[in-house]
C-alpha cells in the first residue's frame, strides 16, 4: 500500500499534460492492482480510489472496469458478489479517513 501511495504521488507532481496524467495514472493503477492478490489486492484499489485527484477518476475508473469485467474474467455472480462487495468495504473503510 506505500508503495501505491508514492508512486500515485509521484505520478500526481509530473510536469505533463492532463492527458498523460490520466495515462499515468491508469498505467500505475492496473500495475499496482495487477501486482498484487488476496486481501492486499482490495487495500491497494481502496488506496487507488482514495489517492487518484477527482478529476481523473472517470478515466481510471472506466478503465479499470473493462479490467474487472464479471464476462471478461469468466466469474459467477456469486464470486463477482464477493470480489465486488470486498472491493467496496475496502474502500468505503479507506475513503472514511481522507479529507476529501
Amino acid at each position: 500500500v506505500e508503495f501505491t501511495q508514492r508512486i500515485l504521488k509521484a505520478v500526481k507532481r509530473m510536469p505533463v499534460s492532463p492527458e498523460e496524467k490520466s495515462a499515468a495514472f491508469v498505467r500505475t493503477a492496473v500495475a499496482c492492482i495487477a501486482g498484487s492478490s488476496g486481501e492486499l489486492r482490495y487495500k491497494i484499489i481502496a488506496e487507488v480510489f482514495a489517492d487518484i485527484p477527482v478529476e481523473f477518476l472517470p478515466v481510471v475508473t472506466e478503465e479499470l472496469a473493462k479490467r474487472f469485467d464479471q464476462e471478461y474474467n469468466k466469474l459467477s455472480d456469486e464470486a463477482y458478489q464477493k470480489i465486488a462487495s470486498a472491493a467496496i468495504s475496502a474502500a468505503v473503510a479507506r475513503n472514511a479517513q481522507t479529507d476529501e
